[in-house]
């Protein structure tokens, strides 16, 4: 038998405010628990978040190029074949007297070019045509070690065409082709020149 029974009496206020801080005591522990809890985690992300900001980055490598056995390095555009200099004065291998046979549809006749040093659009040289008692001057328009193009002006004769042009071609064995062009461009006049005098 308890002690309600014994005595007859319900439990005194005391005993129910001692259970009631008991409860109340009991939520506080429990929420100061979940405080706690929370406030570590809430720490623990900062950190995360403090390490993403000052960790470096993740560098990638950069993938290398592709080798091919055949053809060496990457491949690249090809490079266009340099064009040859043109010279703008006239080459010493073309300097002197030059003298050969011309031939004019069936006719055959001697020429004589003298070539002095000179830069593109100055005199440059003379010419006579010996049996057709016609001379004139040459003006250089372009050169390269391989030929020359001339501009002819006759300032004597009468028999002979007063303007045109002529282009000269150097030969390995030392001579030169010429080949007299009309001022409309057609060829009339052909011949090999060979080196006598300086």
């Amino acid at each position: 038998m308890n002690e309600e029974a014994r005595t007859g009496r319900s439990p005194g206020p005391w005993k129910a405010v001692v259970t009631g801080l008991g409860l109340v005591l009991a939520t506080i522990s429990a929420a100061v628990g979940i405080l706690s809890f929370l406030g570590d985690e809430a720490e623990r992300a900062e950190a995360r978040r403090d390490r993403a900001r000052t960790s470096p980055a993740v560098q990638h490598p950069e993938p290398a190029p592709t080798v091919s056995p055949a053809s060496g390095p990457a491949s690249q555009a090809p490079t266009p074949a340099p064009t040859p200099p043109v010279h703008e004065t006239l080459p010493r291998s073309f300097l002197g007297v030059w003298s050969g046979t011309l031939t004019q549809g069936g006719s055959s006749y001697e020429v004589r070019l003298r070539l002095r040093n000179g830069e593109a659009g100055e005199p440059v040289g003379t010419v006579a045509y010996e049996p057709l008692h016609c001379a004139g001057e040459l003006t250089l328009r372009t050169a390269s070690p391989e030929g020359l193009e001339l501009a002819e002006t006759l300032t004597s004769g009468t028999g002979c065409t007063p303007e045109g042009n002529i282009a000269l071609e150097r030969h390995a064995n030392g001579t030169l082709t010429y080949n007299y062009f009309h001022t409309r461009g057609a060829v009339t006049t052909t011949g090999t020149l060979k080196k006598t005098g300086n």
